[in-house]
């Protein structure tokens, strides 16, 4: 009934007044993935007085009534009109606001050295040009190697934790304003349980096989000929490697610009090693969330939950929730298809295809070493000493060292 979904879906202007209540939306439908831009979708009858009241770039508040849940804030996207002998209807795709970090850019080079992670996540927020977010909770301090170059600020925000050894999800509050943002450490508890013959509808597992390596060459701090490698501490070797007998060769680079200690680069590398010598697991699945029927919060399937999955003929294992997509919250509102992974797997880490080229980026990312040369050759004494410039181009961004080398010889006469 319209009682039912009065409020589900309200429009906002750029003021985030309240412009209009959409009690005759429909087909109302939201997808959330972590450390992403989520996305939603509704339909308005094209004859609805409304209509005009949903305006390109403003907004939409979402609120999953039968699911108790307010579900977030979007911007309304370019819309797509249809029609047909049968109904007339519009369609509006939305972003959730996050996306509005995408207006703003980081112009030319910036880097950041050694500044904490707090630090970091305040310099890129403060680039917006309309300061829409600011920072809440930050969970970890971290002090690494920072460099953009020309990108939109999001991105540039969202690769900040991607070296982060532990799991980090960030969370929003886009019920006040500026709206806030959160990177956190997720919860491990179990919360929630899919159980075949209770609420599983269908499951799909993949496993993924170039998600897995079994060598792994770790470079640390520096560039070129002067980046850490653990040779020194590894017999000279400049690779650790878990590979059994006759096994391919499955090898990565790793770059990480964290690590200034040999020892500690190889640790790190070990950990990274241990946990992707075997292949990565997704759990696709369509589940019936019963929570509005009995009213028990384990049965609640929400994205970054950690669900204890119970399926015959596999062991019992605990994942967390990657991505949760609701495609009709009126019409069929228990419906959720899930994309599962393993718990202890990194929030950031969906793809390992986009994995591998995020640090073959950074790898270029980092520069090329140059040597420059200056030489100078002139007669000397105490009285008439030799001045001679050293130009740097104005395009360098680090200088590792100088050197000063000289050679002595008889004055001619």
């Amino acid at each position: 009934s319209k009682n039912e979904v009065i409020n589900i879906i309200r429009t906002l202007n750029l003021n985030r007044q309240t412009t209009a209540i959409l009690e005759n939306a429909y087909n109302i439908s939201y997808e959330r993935e972590a450390n992403a831009i989520w996305q939603a979708s509704f339909s308005l009858p094209l004859n609805d007085p409304k209509v005009e009241k949903v305006e390109m770039l403003h907004y939409v508040e979402i609120t999953d009534d039968i699911n108790d849940e307010y579900v977030g804030l979007f911007r309304i996207m370019p819309k797509r009109t249809r029609k047909n002998s049968d109904s007339n209807y519009v369609t509006f795709e939305c972003e959730h606001v996050l996306s509005t970090l995408l207006d703003s850019s980081l112009f030319k080079y910036h880097q950041l050295s050694n500044y904490d992670t707090t630090y970091v996540l305040e310099y890129l927020l403060n680039q917006q040009n309309h300061k829409h977010w600011k920072l809440g909770t930050i969970e970890f301090t971290r002090y690494f190697h920072y460099s953009w170059e020309n990108e939109n600020v999001l991105s540039a925000l969202l690769s900040v934790p991607k070296a982060f050894d532990e799991p980090y999800v960030f969370t929003f509050d886009t019920q006040s304003y500026p709206w806030t943002l959160n990177l956190v450490k997720p919860s491990m508890e179990v919360v929630s349980r899919i159980k075949e013959g209770y609420n599983l509808r269908t499951i799909e597992i993949e496993e993924n096989p170039m998600s897995s390596y079994n060598r792994i060459y770790p470079l640390g701090a520096g560039e070129g000929v002067n980046q850490l490698t653990i040779e020194s501490v590894n017999k000279g070797v400049p690779y650790l490697e878990d590979r059994a007998p006759g096994e391919e060769i499955r090898e990565i680079i790793w770059p990480d610009q964290r690590y200034t200690h040999a020892e500690s680069l190889k640790a790190g590398a070990q950990a990274m090693l241990d946990k992707r010598k075997t292949p990565q697991m997704t759990w696709v699945a369509s589940a019936a969330d019963v929570s509005s029927i009995t009213g028990l919060s384990i049965d609640k399937l929400k994205q970054g939950n950690v669900v204890r999955m119970d399926v015959d003929g596999f062991p019992k294992v605990d994942l967390r929730i990657m991505k949760e997509k609701r495609p009709d919250i009126t019409g069929d509102p228990g419906n959720v298809n899930l994309e599962i992974g393993n718990v202890v797997e990194d929030l950031g880490e969906t793809n390992a295809d986009l994995e591998r080229r995020q640090q073959i980026n950074e790898l270029y990312s980092q520069g090329a070493t140059n040597i420059m040369n200056t030489d100078r050759t002139d007669n000397a004494d105490p009285e008439h000493p030799i001045k001679f410039t050293v130009r740097i181009p104005e395009d360098a961004i680090n200088i590792n060292f100088m050197e000063l080398t000289w050679e002595t010889d008889y004055f001619r006469g």
